[in-house]
């Protein structure tokens, strides 16, 4: 195994193993690959006339990732996950509409991922009865009706219940 160190200030000597970025850089693209497939699936289901999909797979996958990675390394799965979308957004010259739509969609899975780790047991969700229903509040009810207020200004205030009922699905996209 290769190390490189450095020195720092205070002539302490702190090793940095090719073995532990390399392996990271190469689970956040493959994140990233896969995001990349299901964000054009989620486009690819959208219905007009207000061109909402109820098919949005990069938020269940990101949800995933971020069950089972640390804390710390989220930004970068988040980024991989989100980049097909947020460059399809750009295309589009950032509409309100999708901004606030991506925040939905993230302030979901960030919901959802955290009360899954502190309260549900994590990758242990599954485990116990008591863990299932921590889930099911946490992931199934509360992320998403969260999420749903704010996607719903997304659409006119005349249509806010209309969007808040599909708020529900973890991604629309106007565009």
């Amino acid at each position: 195994m290769h190390e490189a160190t450095m020195n720092l200030s205070g002539g302490t000597r702190e090793g940095i193993t090719r073995a532990g970025v390399i392996p990271l850089a190469l689970k956040v693209l493959l994140v990233g690959f896969i995001c990349h497939f299901s964000t054009e699936i989620g486009f690819a289901h959208k219905f007009p006339p207000h061109y909402i999909s109820p098919l949005w797979p990069t938020g269940a996958i990101l949800f995933s990732v971020l069950v089972a990675t640390p804390i710390r390394h989220w930004w970068a799965y988040t980024l991989a996950a989100y980049f097909t979308s947020i460059v399809n957004d750009a295309r589009a010259g950032f509409p309100v509409a999708a901004i606030l739509f991506v925040a939905a969609g993230l302030v979901e899975i960030f919901i959802a991922a955290v009360g899954v780790r502190r309260f549900a047991g994590g990758l242990r969700a599954f485990d116990s009865l008591s863990n299932l229903v921590a889930y099911i509040v946490v992931a199934v009810v509360l992320g998403p009706l969260i999420s749903a207020f704010l996607a719903a200004f997304a659409g006119a205030m005349e249509n806010y219940w209309f969007y808040c009922e599909f708020g529900f699905f973890p991604r629309r996209s106007p565009i």
